[in-house]
């Protein structure tokens, strides 16, 4: 399934994270009906603000908002490029973080906004797979996960585990 999906991605000039995500959002739109709505999609990266940053072991989450429009394309590939293109700028500006923008947006509506759905990917990760050998063989394999947040009503999170896809 993994090598299916990278090589998917790979075929349309597209992360295989943006693919996920294009796929993730088209399935939620179309299981709620919703042309329009927000994914918060969080970003790991951590800046090195004092020397050793990258020893620090911690939740550093920041994340960015994605407006997803249902609407602006004909064909499920361009549709996953129209979000990987959104993604890009956002990317670029992930050092205002979402919670701002959220709170801006809040502010400037005049009620409050939401972005209930989390959706995570680390199907890119550097070292391949989320966890090392020597994890599973102090842990065992891991079978399931649940992530619980404040205000999230569906948190998805796709990663690249023994060699699949979770």
């Amino acid at each position: 399934q993994r090598s299916t999906l990278f090589s998917l991605a790979k075929q349309y000039k597209i992360t295989p994270a943006n693919l996920m995500l294009g796929l993730f959002a088209t399935t939620l739109g179309t299981a709620t009906g919703d042309e329009a709505f927000r994914i918060n999609v969080p970003v790991f990266w951590r800046p090195p603000i004092t020397q050793g940053t990258e020893r620090v072991v911690g939740d550093f989450v920041n994340f960015v908002v994605l407006s997803v429009d249902m609407t602006q394309t004909d064909t499920l590939i361009d549709f996953c490029h129209s979000v990987a293109e959104k993604m890009g700028p956002l990317l670029g500006h992930s050092f205002y973080d979402g919670v701002n923008v959220m709170r801006d947006l809040s502010l400037h509506h005049g009620s409050a906004q939401l972005a209930p759905v989390v959706f995570t990917s680390a199907l890119d990760l550097p070292s391949g797979d989320l966890f090392s050998r020597r994890v599973h063989k102090h842990f065992g394999k891991m079978n399931w996960t649940i992530s619980q947040g404040s205000q999230v009503a569906l948190d998805s999170q796709v990663v690249s585990i023994d060699g699949g896809v979770m």
